[in-house]
């Protein structure tokens, strides 16, 4: 894991960077605020901060409430030679997370990053939760919906095409009676990786609920996107999943599609005529793309 430690105190900085290094962390030195700040912008994924209170430019107060203004989530060990109460409310309610008063004790020290470390990766567990699907690994349902209305905002204001594929997986409900849920599982992680290797980098993939999926085709057509669900029909029933050295389970995909029309007011209108697209599909025998457009 990555640590910034802040102090214009050379002494201290390498004292700091010889016990971190040992720990196995990833060290990276400022020696006064500003030069901390530059550092936190170039490393978005620094979230672990030991900053000495009193620092040339910008001190450690001033430093620690910069970063936590620029939505992302810091964890900051203030390091100080004031003691006493007073200091610790202080140095709290401006954001710091824990406080160490000078001199510095190797394994206090090692205790604190150890409960920060902690906090840090439940916000990390908790961030990735919130974002993605966590049985498949793709966007989930709130993400997906945020990146097709965000989609649809600039369709509209770029006057661009906007298509989307609703995919539902044929007789999944079997799957999971005859081998299990855990096969079923398996199965929709394989889908989702032998999907994923079909896009395109700035399409969207998502869990929509259960065996459903969108995928958001920003800037396509709807002959682009028929030939995008035919290879992703056809992908998917010619890479079964592998059970074991004997066995394979060969699954299909029913898939509705549709484009933005001047009519739709909403990405709701969207979503709801991809969906009766999809349920054509099934009615017409599954394993198979139906087009379903406004005129």
């Amino acid at each position: 894991m990555k640590v910034l430690v802040a102090d214009d105190d050379i002494v201290i900085q390498s004292l700091l960077k010889n016990i971190l290094t040992d720990w196995n962390y990833h060290v990276l030195l400022a020696k006064d605020g500003l030069q901390a700040l530059q550092l936190a912008e170039d490393n978005p994924d620094l979230q672990l901060f030991i900053v000495d209170w009193s620092m040339p430019w910008l001190d450690g107060l001033a430093f620690c409430q910069k970063v936590k203004k620029r939505d992302r989530f810091a964890y900051f060990i203030m390091i100080s030679g004031r003691s006493g109460t007073d200091n610790l409310v202080a140095a709290m309610d401006q954001g710091v997370d824990d406080f160490i008063v000078k001199p510095l004790v190797a394994e206090e020290l090692r205790v604190r990053l150890r409960v920060g470390k902690k906090i840090i990766e439940q916000e990390r567990r908790l961030s990735y939760l919130a974002q993605y699907d966590e049985l498949t690994g793709i966007w989930n349902r709130r993400m997906v919906l945020q990146w097709l209305q965000n989609e649809w905002i600039r369709s509209q204001r770029e006057k661009t095409c906007l298509s989307i594929l609703f995919i539902d997986l044929d007789h999944f409900k079997q799957i999971n009676d005859v081998y299990g849920h855990l096969v079923g599982d398996e199965v929709l992680r394989h889908f989702c990786t032998t999907v994923s290797q079909q896009l395109r980098p700035y399409d969207y993939f998502g869990r929509y609920g259960g065996e459903e999926f969108i995928l958001v085709l920003p800037n396509t057509e709807i002959q682009g996107a028929d030939v995008v669900a035919e290879r992703i029909r056809k992908v998917v029933q010619e890479n079964p999943l592998k059970l074991d050295a004997q066995r394979k389970l060969s699954y299909t995909v029913s898939i509705g599609l549709t484009i933005k029309s001047a009519e739709d007011t909403d990405v709701k209108s969207l979503i709801q005529r991809a969906d009766a697209a999809t349920y054509q599909a099934k009615q017409q025998g599954r394993n198979r793309v139906a087009t379903l457009i406004t005129e």
